[in-house]
């Protein structure tokens, strides 16, 4: 089977909470640079600015023949489909690599992941495919 790649969900809530602290990072900085030139804090920025562009823009999920590959900024999880046991829906504030309050949970055998893809059904029938035995349980809302 070809791999396939679901982009992360984006809500807009999440934006706002990544990129206000930016906005009011880059406004801080500013007024230090403004004052008294120091390279520091154009590192801090630097640095914090590519950790949130990286995350909003390299957050996805992409299956392969045995895989889930789940990749957020620099870190990535790759979970064999034979592991997953249970996929369901929650809504959750903790972190994760989910750019979504509107999630999946996935459980497998070593741990348990929350995941936000921007289509969820269809994702969820391109897991069930590889492996046929997971439960999905759907929670109301």
């Amino acid at each position: 089977m070809m791999r396939k790649r679901f982009p992360s969900e984006k809500s807009r809530l999440l934006a706002m909470v990544l990129f206000i602290p930016l906005l009011i990072f880059h406004i801080f900085f500013a007024a230090l640079l403004i004052v008294d030139f120091e390279v520091a804090p154009l590192i801090i920025l630097s640095l914090s600015d590519t950790f949130i562009l990286l995350t909003w823009f390299r957050t996805y999920y992409e299956t392969d023949d045995t895989h889930l590959l789940i990749k957020s900024c620099v870190f990535q999880w790759k979970i064999p489909y034979h592991s997953i046991e249970r996929i369901e829906e929650v809504r959750s504030f903790m972190s994760s690599p989910s750019l979504s309050f509107n999630r999946l949970g996935l459980t497998y055998k070593r741990g348990y992941v929350m995941i936000s893809p921007k289509h969820k059904a269809e994702f969820i029938s391109t897991i069930r495919k590889r492996n046929p035995n997971i439960e999905v349980k759907d929670n109301p809302r």
